[in-house]
Formats: structure tokens, sequence, C-alpha cells
């Protein structure tokens, strides 16, 4: 896919703009103030707005207006934490005018909800001391500002976009602190987010809290995707969660997704280039002809992954990954069955992860539904990749 291009509106012009709606609906006093920011060359548009103070960037795709007329037409929405850089940032509109144009997903709105000053307060929900001494104070306000998003600003999106109100057409998304925030709301408020997409969330703030809230949460998750890139060594801080969710009735590969990114790092680059993901599972339009699992593809991975905390620290895992038709991708984990030919070489975990225990290759047998397929793990490319 061709890399989004940049908005055509100024930076200087979008700053002013930006500057001046808070205080235009202080004046005006009304629920909500807008102005175009971005005619799109596809029909599209991205519109500045402002509700109970909050600055909003909201896509409407190309024939939005013609739907309204007919009448019939409503719309699915994603709620996007960190809105200034999600189109600006992660090339967002581009990503949804290509897809929606070749029909790959429905058209769709997406609010890009602006981060604040008080951007770790108002993601984080708990107590964390580490946070508290590295990042400075701050004050776990994520409730209040769920509150706000679910009480006030989504009516008042309702009420005046031609939007789809049930829950299952709505999402939550976001990355890093947003990621933990998307991931939290959808825990707690799953009966207004039908779907939560969380981009290298920050699960492990006050020492994997959520983990915990998830294990004893009775309420039941819609849908739920979350992905990491493996460079940031942070991977297995995140695999258990895919057993609480799959213990409370989720579906690995249908209603539950988790992607490894060999090759992601915690930057925008890496998001930007996982969002098609994101909104497939959203909202993507399936072949009348295939199945929705359906896999097109799959690879396996082995990876080296470096250890977040400990310096000459390796981890050494099989991740492999399926393509289903839709385009969707996410990654087996726990879900493929692994068996080691040659047991006396080597050891292998039932999340991939594996070792050596003499200097020959491992010879890995993969399956998984109806794939089935052997890999050989060479010690010498391992070796040499651990800069050995």
């Amino acid at each position: 896919m061709q890399k989004p291009c940049p908005s055509s509106l100024s930076a200087i012009t979008l700053c002013i703009l930006l500057f001046l709606l808070p205080l235009l609906t202080a004046c005006a006093g009304e629920k909500m103030v807008t102005g175009v920011v971005d005619e799109r060359p596809s029909g599209s548009r991205i519109i500045a707005a402002t509700i109970e103070g909050r600055t909003l960037s909201i896509y409407l795709p190309q024939g939005y207006d013609s739907a309204v007329k007919g009448g019939t037409t409503r719309f699915p929405v994603v709620y996007f934490y960190d809105g200034q850089s999600v189109f600006w940032g992660l090339g967002a509109a581009q990503i949804l005018d290509e897809y929606i144009a070749a029909k790959l997903i429905k058209p769709m709105i997406l609010v890009g909800v602006h981060s604040s000053s008080e951007r770790t307060s108002e993601t984080v929900p708990y107590n964390d001391a580490w946070i508290q001494a590295n990042w400075g104070r701050y004050t776990p306000r994520a409730q209040e500002f769920a509150e706000l998003l679910k009480n006030r600003i989504i009516p008042i999106i309702d009420e005046q976009y031609h939007t789809d109100k049930r829950s299952e057409n709505r999402a939550i998304m976001g990355y890093s602190l947003g990621g933990l925030f998307a991931g939290w709301c959808a825990l707690h408020y799953p009966e207004t987010f039908g779907m939560a997409s969380c981009f290298s969330p920050s699960f492990w703030v006050a020492d994997e809290q959520f983990f915990v809230e998830a294990k004893a949460s009775t309420k039941p998750l819609q849908r739920f995707r979350f992905d990491i890139g493996a460079t940031t060594g942070e991977w297995n801080y995140y695999v258990p969660l895919l057993v609480i969710l799959k213990q409370k009735g989720m579906k690995a590969g249908e209603n539950l997704m988790y992607y490894e990114d060999p090759k992601g790092r915690h930057d925008a680059v890496s998001w930007q280039e996982r969002l098609p993901d994101a909104l497939l599972m959203f909202a993507g339009v399936q072949a009348s002809n295939a199945p929705p699992d359906s896999v097109v593809s799959w690879n396996i991975e082995t990876e080296i992954i470096a250890s977040a905390s400990t310096p000459g620290r390796f981890f050494l895992r099989l991740n492999p990954i399926v393509t289903l038709q839709s385009g969707i991708r996410y990654s087996l984990a726990t879900e493929a069955a692994y068996k080691l030919a040659n047991e006396q070489d080597g050891a292998l975990a039932t999340d991939g992860r594996f070792e050596f225990r003499s200097t020959r290759d491992l010879e890995v047998d993969i399956a998984y539904k109806h794939l089935k397929k052997r890999v050989i793990i060479s010690y010498a490319d391992i070796q040499r990749r651990m800069g050995k």
C-alpha cells in the first residue's frame, strides 16, 4: 500500500484552527463547534471540532452527505485516542480512503480524540510508583475521562452525525498508554465499545494490573485485538492475556486477535503499518464465497528478541503468523501446536519459545487447523544473529 501523503492544509493553519476552536466553543456556548480542516481528493473530509473543551478531528468518508440524504445508511465509528496524530502521523485518512475505495472495509467515521497535557493522568487507571518516579507525577483519572467520553462526547457525536449507535459498530483504539486506555474502556464498558484495538499497549502498568482486572471481570468482551512489536522485548508480558481472555470464552482468531510484529517497534511507523489490520477486524467486508476464518497464507518467523530490561539476554521464539482472506494478520502464539522432532537437542514451549541443548539444528513440526509445516532452526544462524 502506498504511504499516506501529508495533509494539504499547512501545519500553521491547522494549529491556528485547533487553537481557536475551544475559544469559539466558550463564546458560543454550544455543545459542539466544527470547521473543515481538510477536503481530500477522494471526497472524504476531516473536520475539527470541540466538545466539552476537548479537541477532536473527525473523518467523514466519501459519499457521507449523499448517504445522509438517503436516510438509510448508518456509519460505524472508531474513537481513536491521541487524535492529533492519527491522521497526520499514522495516516489514517489515506488508509481509510484506499480501503473503502477498494471495498475492503465499510465506509466509517473515525473520531480522533486529542490527548491533552495530562495524557498520563487521563489514560492510566492505576497508581504506579515507577511512572511517578521516572515520568513525573500524575493522578489516575482514566475512569473520569472514560465517563466524559461515554456520557458526553459519544452522545453528541451520535446526535450530530449519522452514526450506527449499536455497540458492535463502535470501537475504541489507541497506542501505548492510549492502548492501555482503550483496553480498559472495553473491559469496563463493553456495552458502549464493541471492539478495542490496542497498539503496543502499556499493560505493564502497576505490575500488569490490567490482567488482574481482566481475569476478575464478569462482563463479556465483544471483540478485542492487541499487538506489539517484537523488537521491543515486551512480548512475554502480553501472551498471558490470551489465556485469560480465552478462559472467559473468547475465541482466538475470531473475536480475539494478537499480532506480534516481527520487525515492529514502539513507534508511529509500526502503528501505521498495523492500523489496517485493526480497521479490517472492526469493519472489514468479507467476500461472500469465503468463510470468516479462511486462511490464505501463513509463515513462521524465527525471532530473537532482546530483553527490554536485561542487557545481553535474548528470548528465542517461533512466531507463526496467518493472513486471513480478509487481509487480517494475527499471530498464532499459543494456538499452534508445536512438536520438536529431535527432543534430545533442545526444548520447546507451548507459546513457541525454544532453546538449544546441543549445537545441532532443531526440527520443529507446527500445526494449526488444516495447516502443517516443518521448520529447521539453524543453530549457527541463531548464534550469528545474537552476535556470538
